[in-house]
């Protein structure tokens, strides 16, 4: 069943305590850099120029940190080239400024999300119980882009600590951390959800289980209990071993 709005705050905190009753495994996305060359190239020149380092912009990363690199960088020749300009076109001033900052905005956060979500992996690899990689042909590059890979994790009680602190489902999302968390039990998926777009599903078991849901404080698409059968609910093998 759809959530109509954003699991946050005590109500978050109350579903992930029911979770733990409900689920033996979370899963979450870790999506790829497509243009690491780009990215690269970016990173190099804000580095040199600050002389910093990319651990110094994940201790400083913060709006304030974005709004001081807006200002210094905007109308950097290096960065915004010839060639960039030329790819990207000159428009409107405004519309101009707003895209660069978010190209700024997705490099720098590209940097903070691989360097966090790396150490966070590292920190839980003893939890990982299977890893599913999702590539695709690109047509118009002419070859495999390997866009992401879902991590599905074994639930213990640090792993639960670090899931309440983020006390809201969508803020598990780019650039602050790893996407798209789900729960599972034996396979078949409790709650699913797709951070950017907003999106979360919960299968409730019967409306016993749907009252108590809304009782603590989520809100529904649906104004009452629908069910689904369990070849309706996403299911993955994660204790296969290829």
């Amino acid at each position: 069943m759809r959530v109509d709005k954003e699991i946050k705050g005590k109500t978050y905190i109350k579903l992930m305590q029911y979770i733990w009753t409900k689920s033996d495994v979370v899963s979450l996305r870790k999506w790829h850099n497509q243009h690491p060359d780009i990215t690269s190239k970016v990173l190099n020149i804000i580095l040199k120029a600050e002389n910093c380092s990319i651990q110094d912009i994940v201790n400083k990363y913060s709006d304030d940190f974005l709004n001081e690199i807006y200002a210094k960088f905007l109308y950097n020749k290096d960065i915004f080239d010839e060639e960039f300009c030329t790819r990207h076109g000159n428009g409107l001033i405004e519309v101009e400024k707003k895209y660069r900052k978010i190209f700024l905005s997705d490099c720098i956060g590209r940097s903070y999300y691989d360097a966090t979500t790396k150490q966070w992996l590292d920190q839980y690899k003893e939890n990982i119980i299977y890893q599913k990689e999702y590539i695709y042909d690109d047509v118009i590059l002419n070859k495999k882009i390997h866009q992401d890979t879902t991590y599905f994790l074994e639930l213990t009680e640090s792993l639960k600590e670090d899931i309440l602190s983020m006390n809201a489902i969508y803020s598990w999302c780019f650039p602050l951390m790893l996407e798209d968390i789900s729960f599972f039990k034996d396979g078949y998926c409790w709650l699913d959800s797709v951070a950017h777009e907003e999106l979360c599903f919960i299968y409730c078991k019967d409306e016993e289980e749907y009252e108590y849901l809304k009782s603590i404080g989520i809100e529904f698409i649906e104004d009452h209990f629908v069910p689904v059968s369990e070849d309706e609910v996403y299911y993955v093998d994660y204790n296969r071993k290829d």
